[in-house]
């Protein structure tokens, strides 16, 4: 039953992650980026603080604990989430940001100086697929540049904001959420008043995608991403989220009708075998060198919006 449930989860988490590009598109068809940053972490605060309240989440005691949830909150819910939607709103295909951002694992590698002769043939294979992937929207007649620099921004930000969450233990679960979440608050606000973006007509067009995000993405899959770290091993979450970016187009063809090169096809596929075969090299070297803990390491998988150590509280 136990195997049966997680098992569902993984595939739950799977599908509703990997629609959060899909949803982003949609609501940006019908809104400019600030406002829909703006509503989506209203509704995930205000969700969130909600729940904190309901489960009484322990929040930040010290100033060094409340410096470092904020510091996380900026670069996760400010700076990642206004280079995910930026990508998305210069014209990249949802698909091929989902592959970009799944090469976390890769770059923080290369931060941290992963040793392995396997390892760094994922690295190289890996980093050879995303340019692959990557080079209609550079020679295409609707390249979009712009767009592949806000991604590669998400991806710069996301491993930061992961290795900043990791040094958070004591602050809840329910709780990080809620603060981070809030930080986006101001900050997306302040933008809608410089920039003033019209107003869209309420449809369910522009409501579904922004409680999609706020709701399902922003608290349910985030949600799930920590029950799974804490009941499933993180190699096995890993290599769920390796399969991020190919739902991700599968639901892109079926939602909105919209297939990606066949080049970025293919490096999509480059990328996630190299993703496999580092992540089997991971594996490896945690076996030899007999570190049981090696599967939690900062080169692990994505705990993309802060996965918590098992020891910390809802």
């Amino acid at each position: 039953m136990t195997s049966t449930r997680n098992a569902a989860a993984l595939g739950a988490f799977l599908l509703v992650w990997s629609s959060g590009a899909v949803a982003t598109a949609i609501g940006l068809s019908h809104m400019d980026a600030e406002l829909f940053l703006l509503l989506r972490a209203l509704v995930t605060a205000g969700i969130a603080w909600a729940l904190c309240r309901l489960v009484r989440s322990p929040l930040p005691r010290s100033p060094r604990e409340w410096t470092a949830v904020l510091g996380t909150g900026l670069l996760m819910h400010v700076l990642y989430q206004a280079f995910f939607f930026g990508s998305i709103a210069a014209g990249i295909a949802p698909g091929l940001l989902s592959l970009v951002v799944a090469c976390q694992p890769l770059l923080t590698a290369v931060v941290i100086g992963q040793r392995g002769v396997l390892a760094w043939a994922g690295i190289l294979l890996g980093l050879g697929g995303l340019a692959l992937a990557c080079s209609p929207e550079f020679t295409g007649t609707d390249s979009t540049p712009w767009g592949v620099a806000a991604a590669a921004g998400a991806l710069v930000t996301l491993p930061a904001a992961t290795i900043s969450q990791s040094r958070i233990h004591r602050v809840g679960v329910v709780a990080n959420i809620a603060v981070q979440c809030s930080m986006g608050i101001p900050a997306f606000l302040l933008a809608t008043l410089v920039l003033r973006p019209q107003l869209p007509a309420l449809s369910l067009g522009t409501a579904l995608p922004v409680l999609w995000l706020g709701a399902m993405i922003g608290v349910l899959a985030t949600g799930l991403l920590y029950w799974l770290v804490r009941r499933v091993d993180v190699v096995t979450v890993t290599g769920v989220q390796f399969l991020v970016p190919a739902v991700t187009a599968v639901l892109d063809r079926m939602v909105r009708g919209q297939s990606l090169h066949t080049v970025t096809l293919v490096g999509m596929a480059v990328v996630i075998c190299a993703l496999f075969v580092f992540e089997r090299s991971r594996r490896r070297r945690g076996a030899a060198a007999g570190a049981p803990g090696t599967d939690r390491g900062p080169a692990a998988a994505p705990r993309t919006h802060g996965a918590p150590t098992s020891h910390q509280s809802l």
